[in-house]
């Protein structure tokens, strides 16, 4: 099992390793040259790998200034560059809440036809005025976003987008917007919180209304690291497969 894993290791720096060579014609001080694919430049030796793909380090030192100047800042360069993101790098936790309610009483005074009996076997139908309270309340309902770094290195230039649907039958988009995120450093998270979408139940006193946050459906969220998409997930996660972004 070991052996197995250091296997899997290796294969994957080889991988990237070659994502970032670039061939370049190397001279020494001594006249000599050798065309090879520069991997990597580190500790004042570049690691090179031939044509016939063996690899070794080669010591800056014996170059050409002129070819220590190129290989130097071709590494600054290098280092400059963002680095793939793997798949499983950001983690996103949603979970559905409400942020405020308000609640509000109307009297309301209506016509109700009443029997009225005379006491000896007959009477009338009247209308009378009665009043009732309907209760309405305002619900504001959005996300909690949790966004977690799951490498052991920070993750910079980092923003999310959301979009809120309603209507569990035929999801329909709704409010929608950004997530400043920046940086998170390594194992770091961030909680974030979208706008509220608001929800109205309507009863008399002394009944039971629906719930208003059933009618919230779900949030979509994607997360960028400048124009680089780098993590998309829904909840729930059959939203995407019934609703377009």
């Amino acid at each position: 099992m070991y052996i197995r894993r250091l296997s899997l290791v290796a294969l994957a720096a080889v991988l990237t390793s070659s994502l970032f060579a670039e061939i370049f014609t190397l001279t020494d001080k001594q006249g000599r040259s050798i065309t090879a694919d520069v991997l990597s430049v580190e500790d004042d030796k570049a690691r090179i790998k031939r044509s016939d793909g063996q690899q070794f380090d080669l010591s800056l030192s014996l170059l050409t200034d002129e070819d220590q100047k190129k290989l130097n800042e071709w590494d600054a360069l290098e280092d400059a560059k963002p680095k793939p993101i793997p798949a499983n790098a950001i983690e996103v936790i949603t979970s559905r809440a409400k942020f405020s309610s308000n609640k509000v009483e109307t009297t309301e005074t209506y016509q109700e036809q009443v029997f009225r009996s005379d006491g000896m076997g007959g009477g009338r139908t009247v209308m009378e005025t009665r009043t009732r309270i309907l209760v309405t309340t305002t619900e504001q309902w959005g996300y909690s976003v949790t966004v977690t770094n799951r490498l052991l290195g920070p993750l910079t230039g980092l923003r999310a987008e959301y979009a809120l649907f309603t209507n569990s039958n035929n999801p329909t988009r709704g409010a929608s917007g950004p997530l400043a995120i920046g940086t998170l450093k390594s194992r770091g998270n961030i909680i974030l919180k979208t706008t509220s979408v608001p929800l109205v139940k309507s009863a008399y006193k002394g009944t039971s209304p629906k719930p208003a946050g059933g009618q919230l459906y779900g949030i979509w969220v994607r997360v960028y690291r400048g124009d680089e998409l780098i993590h998309e997930s829904s909840s729930p996660d059959t939203l995407r497969t019934k609703a377009t972004w």
